[in-house]
C-alpha cells in the first residue's frame, strides 16, 4: 500500500442550482460520484462573514482595493467577536452540507483511504502518511468557501492534522500539465521578490521578510528607479521574471485585484499595474527554466491563482482582500516555515493555524483567507536543503558534455593522432619562432654540439660501393679515419653491425688507433625491436659502448623512460659519453669502466646488468665524485613526472648539428680541416645521408620543410639563422634516423628539454573550467553575462598565445586543440543562448 493516495475531486453548479461531486482516483480506474443541493442559507452565511471581516479590517468593498488601512478596538467590547461568530456559522454550515446526502459517501471514501496509508510500515518509505485532494471548483462562488477547514475535519483522531490535504487546481488543464512536475533543480534554489511602491504599504518590511530565505535560497528583488517610465519599470518586470538563470519561487507584495481583469491584476506603483496576461509569456519562460511557485501576499487573488495554475506554476493567494498587517504576519510565519524546508502546503497550514490562534486573535478570519493552488497531481514544492550532494551533482556531465570529453581523451590517447597534433604544433612554433624573431643566433666562431657525417649516394659511388645494405664496414672505417682529423672525443656510429664483414678488422683496428691518439670514445647501437646485437668482437673491444637504436619520431628518451632490461638511448649514451670523455677525471675508458665494473659488484647494484650506461647514472654520486659536469647531465636530462619530452623541431637544424656529406669529406685533405679546435668540441655521427638503398629514410617533419623552405640549414653560412625567406624550390630529400638522433644528442648535451604537458591533464582541467565557468555564469545577470563570456574568449585566445611563448621561453608545450575543444563545448550552448 502506498503512504499516498491521490484523489481529483472536481465541484461543478447546476442550472438547477444543485452541486455535482465527481471525485476520481486509482489512474482514473475508480470514481465516486455525487450531488448535492446548493444551500441559499450556505451562500447568506458567507455573505454575512465577508461584510464582516471587511468591517472590521476597514476593507469594505466601496474603498479602494488595499492591503492597508487601520482598526482599533471599539468601545462596545471586542471587535473581533461578530468576525469571529459569523465564522463559526459560515464554517458549520459548509461543513454540515458537505456531510450531508450523496456527499457523505465523498468523505467516507477519503477517510477510508487514510486509514489504508495509515497502516503502512513507517519504514517502507520516506514520503509521508496522506491523502491528497486536488480541487477544482467550477465557480468563484465555490472557490471562495473555506475547503480547507473541511480537509481538517475529516482527519480522525490521532493522525496528524494535515494528513488529508486540499491543494485546489484549475478547473481544466489546458496544457497536459496533469502529473508532470519540473524536474528537480541541482542549483542552489532562487527567489524573486517583486516588491510593489506604495506609502500605505510597508513594503520595506515585506522584503527583509523575504531576504530571511537567504540562508536557504539565493534571494533578489526586482529593481526599478522612482523616476522610471512606466514602460520602462514593466520591461524590467518582464526581463527579471524572464531571467534565463530560472527561478523557483516568485513573490509578490502589494496590491491585486480579481474584478478588473479576467487573469487578475496587480499593481507595481500606483501609476502601473499589470495583468497575469500581460507577463503569461515571461511565467512561461520562467516556468520551463524552474519556477515552481508563485507567492501573491495580496488581495483578492483568485483569478490570478487560476492563471498561473493553467501556466503549470503553483500559486499560493489571498481568495479575500486582506489588511497589511495580516499580510506581513502571513509572511513572516510562511517564510519561516519554508525555511525550515517544509512544502508550500504545510508552511501554509501551519501559518494558518498560528493566525488562528488565540495568540493572534487579533487577525479574527486571516487564516480561511490563504489557498494553494496547484497544476494536478503535482506534489506541493518544497525547498530542499541545499547540501553538498546537490553542489557536487552540478558538476555531473550533461550527456553532450561526456560524449565530448571522451572522444576528446580517446582521442588523445591514440600514439598516431598524438603524433600528428605534436608535429603540426611544433611547426606552428617554428612558424611563431621567424616571425617573431626567436631563433637564437650562434656567435660567428661557434659550431653546433653534433657533427652530422652524412653518407650520400656520391660518396658510395666514389668507393665503387653498389649495395650499402648492410653498409660495407670497410667504408665505415674509412669515414672514422678522416674523422679523426678532427681529434673528435666522441664517435657515434649509426649502423648496426650485427654481423661482420670482409672489412670487419679493418673497422676494430682503426677504432683502437683513433682511441688510442686521440681519446676517442665510440658508441654503437643493438637493435632490442629486432634482437639484433653487435658482433662479438665489437662487444668485447674496451673503447666501444653498446647503446639502442630504436627511438620514437617525437621522443628525446632518457633511461628512466626505458624498460629495464633495454640498454641506454643511443643519443643519450653518446651525450653522456661526450661528458664523461671532457673530464681527465674519467677521460680514460678502459680504467672508468673497470672502476665502474668494481664499483657495480662492491655495491651489488641490480637491474644494471652489463649495461656501461645505466651503471654509470646508478653510481653518479660514487664513480663520478670528481666529475660534476657529467653529474649535472645525468640530473638534469632525468625525466619529469614521467612526461613525454619532445624533439625540439621548432629550432633550425643549424642550431643543433652541422651536416657534412660524406663524399665532401672524402675529398677534403688534412690541410682543409682547420677547425680542429672547434671540432674537437663535438659528437660525431657517422649515418646514413640520401642515399637509393637506405632503410632509415623518413619524411621530413612539417617544421623542418618550414626551415629547409627558409634556407635555414646552409651548412658553413655565418648568417644562416638569420634566415632569407625564398620561395621552397629545394630539392626535396628524407630525413634520417641520424639526423634524429643529432637533435636528441644536442638536445641533451644542451640540457634543453622541451616537456609535453599530458593531454588528458589539460583536457581534464578544461573540463574543470569549462564546467565550474558555465555555472558561474549562470549565476551572473544576463548582461554582465555578456561581458564575462567576451572575457572568456580572450582568455582563451590569450591561453593559445601564451602557449606558443611559454614553449619559447620556458619551454613547455602546453596542448591547444583538445583542452580548447572541451571549454568550447561548454561556453558554446551559454554562448548562443545570451546572442
Amino acid at each position: 500500500m502506498a503512504r499516498q493516495v491521490t484523489f481529483d475531486l472536481k465541484v461543478l453548479s447546476q442550472d438547477d442550482g444543485s452541486c455535482v461531486f465527481y471525485l476520481v482516483w486509482d489512474e482514473g480506474k475508480r470514481d465516486l460520484f455525487a450531488s448535492q443541493p446548493f444551500l441559499g442559507r450556505l451562500q447568506r452565511d458567507y455573505e454575512s462573514w465577508q461584510r464582516q471581516y471587511l468591517r472590521y479590517y476597514h476593507l469594505q468593498s466601496e474603498q479602494p482595493v488595499t492591503r492597508s488601512g487601520t482598526f482599533s478596538v471599539r468601545p462596545n467590547g471586542d471587535p473581533s467577536a461578530a468576525v469571529r461568530n459569523a465564522e463559526d456559522i459560515l464554517t458549520t454550515t459548509f461543513l454540515d452540507w458537505l456531510g450531508a446526502g450523496d456527499t457523505r459517501s465523498i468523505e467516507r471514501q477519503l477517510q477510508t483511504a487514510l486509514l489504508e496509508v495509515s497502516q503502512t510500515s513507517e519504514e517502507e518509505s520516506s514520503m509521508p502518511l496522506g491523502v491528497n485532494v486536488f480541487l477544482a471548483c467550477g465557480d468563484s462562488r465555490l472557490q471562495q468557501l473555506p475547503w480547507e477547514a473541511w480537509a481538517r475535519r475529516l482527519v480522525p483522531q490521532g493522525l496528524p492534522s494535515n494528513s488529508i490535504r486540499v491543494i485546489r487546481t484549475a478547473r481544466d488543464d489546458p496544457q497536459g500539465l496533469a502529473g508532470q512536475p519540473p524536474p528537480e533543480s541541482l542549483k542552489k534554489p532562487r527567489v524573486l521578490a517583486i516588491v510593489a511602491e506604495d506609502n500605505h504599504l510597508d513594503v520595506d518590511g515585506d522584503w527583509e521578510i523575504i531576504r530571511g530565505l537567504r540562508p536557504v535560497a539565493d534571494v533578489k528583488k526586482a529593481k526599478w528607479l522612482p523616476e522610471d517610465a512606466p514602460h520602462v519599470i514593466t520591461r524590467k518586470v518582464f526581463e527579471a521574471i524572464a531571467d534565463d538563470r530560472g527561478w523557483d519561487v516568485l513573490f509578490f507584495t502589494g496590491h491585486s485585484s480579481d474584478q478588473e481583469n479576467t487573469s487578475g491584476t496587480f499593481k507595481l506603483t500606483p501609476m502601473v499595474s499589470l495583468s497575469v496576461n500581460d507577463i503569461r509569456e515571461h511565467l512561461e519562460t520562467a516556468q520551463r527554466q524552474g519556477l515552481r511557485l508563485a507567492v501573491f501576499n495580496s488581495c483578492s487573488g483568485l483569478a490570478i491563482a487560476q492563471s498561473l495554475t493553467r501556466s503549470g506554476i503553483q500559486a499560493i493567494v489571498m481568495r479575500e482582500k486582506i489588511h497589511d498587517d495580516a499580510a506581513q504576519e502571513f509572511l513572516t510565519q510562511f517564510c519561516q516555515r519554508l525555511r525550515e524546508y517544509q512544502d508550500a502546503h504545510t508552511a501554509m497550514m501551519q501559518t494558518c493555524e498560528v493566525l488562528r490562534s488565540a495568540e493572534n486573535i487579533k487577525f479574527p478570519s486571516a487564516h480561511l483567507v490563504p489557498s494553494l493552488f496547484s497544476p494536478p497531481r503535482v506534489l506541493p514544492y518544497r525547498i530542499k536543503s541545499y547540501v553538498w550532494r546537490q553542489q557536487m551533482r552540478k558538476w555531473l556531465p550533461t550527456k553532450r558534455e561526456l560524449t565530448t570529453a571522451g572522444a576528446v581523451l580517446l582521442l588523445g590517447a591514440v600514439p598516431v593522432v598524438q603524433d600528428v597534433l605534436v608535429e603540426v604544433r611544433v611547426a606552428l612554433q617554428a612558424v611563431y619562432r621567424d616571425i617573431t624573431q626567436q631563433v637564437p643566433v650562434m656567435a660567428e666562431d661557434a659550431v653546433p654540439p653534433v657533427h652530422l657525417i652524412a653518407i650520400d649516394q656520391r660518396a658510395l659511388d666514389m668507393a665503387g660501393i653498389t649495395e650499402a645494405e648492410p653498409m660495407p664496414q670497410a667504408f665505415i672505417a674509412e669515414l672514422v679515419d678522416e674523422v679523426s682529423l678532427y681529434q673528435p672525443k666522441t664517435i657515434g656510429i649509426g649502423y648496426l653491425l650485427d654481423d661482420p664483414d670482409a672489412g670487419s678488422s679493418q673497422l676494430l683496428d682503426t677504432m683502437r688507433e683513433v682511441s688510442r691518439e686521440q681519446g676517442s670514445w665510440f658508441v654503437v647501437p643493438t637493435s632490442s625491436d629486432r634482437n639484433l646485437e653487435v658482433f662479438d668482437e665489437l662487444q668485447q673491444l674496451e673503447v666501444s659502448l653498446r647503446s639502442d637504436a630504436n627511438f620514437y619520431t617525437w621522443d628525446v628518451d632518457t633511461p628512466d623512460d626505458s624498460d629495464l632490461e633495454e640498454l641506454c638511448p643511443f643519443g643519450y649514451l653518446m651525450a653522456l659519453s661526450h661528458s664523461l670523455n671532457a673530464s681527465p677525471a674519467t677521460a680514460n675508458i678502459t680504467s672508468f669502466r673497470q672502476k665502474v665494473d668494481q664499483a657495480v659488484g662492491d655495491q651489488e647494484i641490480e637491474n644494471v646488468g652489463n649495461d656501461f650506461c645505466k651503471s654509470v647514472i646508478a653510481l653518479t654520486n660514487t664513480v663520478l665524485a670528481e666529475n660534476e659536469q657529467s653529474r649535472s647531465f645525468i640530473h638534469q636530462n632525468k625525466s619529469f613526472l614521467g612526461w613525454q619530452s619532445i624533439i625540439d623541431f621548432s629550432l633550425p637544424p643549424s642550431f643543433f648539428y652541422q651536416r657534412t656529406l660524406a663524399s665532401n669529406l672524402l675529398e677534403e685533405s688534412s690541410s682543409d680541416a682547420d677547425t680542429t679546435a672547434q671540432s674537437s668540441d663535438q659528437v660525431f655521427i657517422i649515418g646514413s645521408g640520401d642515399y637509393a638503398d637506405a632503410e632509415d629514410n623518413y619524411s621530413p617533419p612539417l617544421a623542418i620543410e618550414y626551415w629547409w623552405c627558409l634556407s635555414l640549414n646552409r651548412p658553413n653560412t655565418q648568417d644562416s639563422n638569420q634566415g632569407t625567406r625564398q620561395s621552397c624550390a629545394y630539392q626535396p630529400r628524407s630525413f634520417s634516423s641520424s639526423e634524429f638522433h643529432a637533435y636528441m644528442t644536442s638536445q641533451l648535451l644542451q640540457r634543453h628539454q622541451v616537456r609535453v604537458v599530458p593531454n588528458y591533464l589539460m583536457t581534464g582541467l578544461a573540463i574543470f573550467l569549462g564546467k565550474g565557468t558555465v555555472l558561474a555564469l549562470q549565476k551572473q545577470p544576463r548582461a554582465k553575462r555578456k561581458k564575462l563570456i567576451r572575457t572568456a574568449f580572450f582568455a582563451i585566445t590569450g591561453y593559445g598565445l601564451l602557449s606558443l611563448q611559454l614553449y619559447v621561453s620556458v619551454p613547455v608545450l602546453l596542448p591547444v586543440l583538445f583542452p580548447l575543444t572541451v571549454l568550447l563545448n561548454y561556453l558554446g550552448p551559454i554562448t548562443r543562448r545570451i546572442f
